[in-house]
């Protein structure tokens, strides 16, 4: 019989209150509160971190969520809808399992405001989180696999758009041995 072992990578905590359904508010801050992110600069206007909440042990789980902080520094935006054909980048934030898209429940995500220079385009600024439910059920729990998250976005201040870039974090790494 395979002996389930769990490798955490550096960035990776699990927090270990017992959620019922979900995570509350007060779960939620306190988690984001204890995330630290990069020093933001100009070069790098955003930064992410993510953690892990599961309800006790993960062999007993049956949801896992997923929160994650963005910080976009001040005087700059990341676009969070741009109408088909326009020439800004929409950001997209997706849970990864071995480099592919996994299904999960968004429970929170921050809202996004008009840009004031075209009400059409909605931006995020500031502080984001997201709450993401995955269903353990849709891990390949019989193999080798990392659950991650991908932020892919573009920085831009009044002035000038950065190119599209990526942020990836792992949340899990899990190896049968």
């Amino acid at each position: 019989m395979n002996k389930l072992g769990l490798t955490f990578l550096s960035m990776l905590s699990i927090v270990n209150t017992v959620f019922s359904q979900q995570p509350s508010e007060a779960e939620i801050n306190k988690v984001v509160k204890e995330m630290k992110l990069k020093a933001l600069t100009r070069e790098q206007p955003v930064a992410m971190d993510s953690r892990l909440l599961l309800k006790g042990l993960f062999k007993n789980a049956d949801k896992l969520h997923a929160v994650v902080k963005i910080n976009i520094m001040d005087g700059w935006h990341n676009y969070a809808y741009v109408p088909e054909g326009g020439y800004f980048y929409t950001s997209k934030l997706s849970l990864m399992c071995n480099g592919k898209p996994i299904a999960a429940k968004i429970l929170k995500e921050p809202g996004a405001v008009p840009y004031e220079a075209d009400h059409q385009l909605l931006i995020y600024k500031g502080q984001l989180v997201f709450v993401y439910q995955i269903d353990k059920s849709s891990l390949p729990l019989k193999e080798d696999f990392e659950v991650s998250v991908v932020y892919d976005y573009q920085a831009c201040d009044p002035y000038i758009c950065l190119p599209p870039k990526k942020i990836e974090k792992s949340l899990l790494k899990i190896e049968y041995n």
